[in-house]
């Protein structure tokens, strides 16, 4: 079976599926024929509460759950508020995985809460507004170079 034929007709969760990169790998999996659902602060569920993930898996009964919800910015604002960060994305993390468990989902994918940028810049410093459009064309097409992923892998 190849990646295109797995996705028609799968029940998917995407926490996170309303920010700049769950909207993305929403879209692509929509295109694949997964019948995507994208849940997020946006959408009235605070991740960060673990009975409001477990009410929404239950709920949905998704076979996978594709986690990317977190609480991110620009690299100014993740010098801001590192702690606050950091503690909002363990909670997300943590409580997704479980209430996936807890629901018997099949497949849970964590996608590490991070900044993501397309490889390194040629001088070694970032410069965010010059790479926005490049990351958001590279999760488009499903080359997003993120942690524990091979940058040359795609999605099917």
């Amino acid at each position: 079976m190849t990646g295109t034929q797995f996705w028609p007709g799968r029940k998917v969760v995407v926490t996170g599926g309303k920010g700049f990169l769950g909207s993305h790998i929403v879209a692509r999996l929509e295109r694949l024929g997964a019948v995507v659902t994208a849940i997020s602060r946006r959408t009235g569920h605070d991740l960060r509460v673990l009975d409001q993930g477990m009410r929404s898996f239950i709920e949905l009964q998704p076979e996978i759950v594709i986690n990317c919800a977190s609480n991110q910015g620009g690299i100014s604002y993740q010098r801001m508020y590192p702690g606050e960060i950091y503690y909002d994305n363990l909670l997300m993390g943590a409580n997704t995985m479980e209430a996936a468990r807890l629901a018997g989902v099949r497949k849970y994918v964590n996608i590490i809460a991070g900044c993501a940028y397309p490889g390194e810049p040629r001088d070694g410093i970032l410069r965010e507004p010059k790479h926005q459009g490049e990351v958001a064309r590279q999760v488009a097409n499903g080359r997003i170079d993120l942690a524990k992923r091979n940058p040359h892998e795609t999605l099917s």
